[in-house]
């Protein structure tokens, strides 16, 4: 979900942002990386909130 309204607000995929960014990683390190969100990981996935 949280991919989906990324691409909507930015016009492209998280994924593609990433590379722009010459990231070495996934979606997860994106988002540690990003100082907006703070991520849990639960039994059934990851939990992503603001800050």
């Amino acid at each position: 979900m949280l991919g989906d309204e990324f691409k909507q607000r930015y016009g492209k995929p998280i994924t593609e942002q990433i590379k722009c960014l010459q990231m070495n990683g996934n979606f997860i390190k994106f988002l540690r990386w990003c100082n907006s969100f703070d991520l849990k990981q639960t039994a059934k996935g990851w939990q992503v909130a603001l800050r």
